[in-house]
């Protein structure tokens, strides 16, 4: 691919300055900074340095790819300025009746704007979805410290001295990984193959998974402690560990991380460089089935109910049967609510992706 960029200049382009070189937009209002990716930047450049002029297709082929018009060079066009038009704005770039494109440009200087290369980020993953991370690393975390307090309440008294510290570091432990996961799969986008990423990713969670039952191993008791009708045979310890392995985990990637990946490595595709690659980058892209995703929640939930069921219907009287009862039902609120939240923010930005590619 060509490299279009002249050294020591930039555009006013609507509210932005674009210095190409940094292949950064800067907004001249409120600071505001978004970088672009080599091909984004190179494009962008090209519009520039035409003003008042509409490039056809064919022009920006051979200028970018040194290549014929092709069909997949076309896409790979379209999804850019797509990108570009995200970045400043649906009227920045014309479309012309010729299947061109021109940029609406103001004027220009020989101010390079000047940034880290190591603070380059784009629009797209974590930043742009920070509050569905947030929200998500709270409730799993939550669904981690809550079985603390389960597997030791029903003889509070005894056991829950010392109790609250331990909750307090498994909360902060486990929401800390959960985010770090999200900024793990995010920094991948575009860099290693979807399936290498996603591994990465849960991989990531499996490990904190260990670090979080550590602690449980080191403040739990491990002998039984809930009493019931039937035979309990599972130590405090052991009852823990099943929580967050084989309930917390599975929801957390399966319900979010998994969807996560898929949703931001759509819209990370403008991120390749080359346009072979991008190709066979989207190719390899998981896309969940949100029925898939939902008769999984409805599976967990029949089990999770007839479970907790059958296992409040048989404890053996106690003082603390209440906070036990309220404790267990709260934690598989936090599953629940970990898995309804992901799979409603998959099927929005799934249903916004599938209205919003370019045309």
């Amino acid at each position: 691919m060509r490299s279009t960029s002249q050294p020591d200049r930039t555009y006013l382009i609507g509210d932005f300055s674009f210095d190409p070189a940094e292949k950064l937009l800067l907004h001249r209002t409120d600071g505001r900074k978004l970088w672009l990716h080599p091909l984004e930047a190179q494009l962008l450049e090209l519009l520039a340095n035409s003003p008042g002029e509409m490039l056809s297709k064919e022009a920006i082929s051979s200028a970018l790819w040194n290549m014929p018009r092709s069909r997949e060079i076309e896409k790979r066009i379209r999804q850019t300025i797509f990108v570009i038009r995200g970045a400043l704005g649906k009227d920045a770039i014309k479309t012309g009746l010729n299947e061109g494109y021109g940029l609406v440009l103001e004027s220009s200087n020989s101010r390079p704007c000047e940034e880290p290369d190591a603070f380059r980020r784009s629009a797209y993953g974590f930043k742009r979805h920070y509050g569905f991370a947030i929200v998500e690393s709270g409730l799993f975390s939550l669904s981690c410290a809550i079985p603390l307090f389960i597997e030791t309440a029903y003889q509070r008294d005894v056991w829950w001295n010392g109790m609250g510290l331990a909750g307090m570091l498994v909360l902060g432990l486990s929401f800390s990984f959960a985010l770090s996961a999200f900024v793990i799969t995010d920094a991948t986008v575009g860099r290693w193959k979807p399936s290498t990423s996603l591994i990465a990713g849960l991989g990531f969670v499996v490990i904190s998974g260990l670090v979080i039952c550590s602690v449980g191993l080191q403040v739990l008791p491990d002998v039984p402690i809930t009493e019931t009708y039937f035979f309990q045979a599972q130590t405090a310890q052991f009852a823990f560990a099943k929580s967050i392995c084989v309930y917390s985990l599975p929801v957390f990637m399966a319900a979010v991380l998994v969807p996560y990946r898929s949703i931001i490595s759509v819209e990370g595709l403008s991120f390749q460089q080359d346009l072979e690659d991008a190709y066979a980058y989207e190719e390899s892209i998981y896309r969940l089935d949100v029925r898939i995703l939902v008769l999984l929640l409805a599976v967990f939930s029949i089990y999770s109910v007839f479970t907790t069921s059958y296992l409040l219907e048989n404890l053996r009287p106690s003082e603390n049967q209440n906070i036990y009862s309220f404790l267990l039902l709260a934690r598989n609120a936090t599953y629940f609510l970990i898995a309804i939240i992901g799979i409603w923010w998959y099927y929005e930005n799934q249903s916004r992706s599938a209205s919003s590619q370019p045309t």
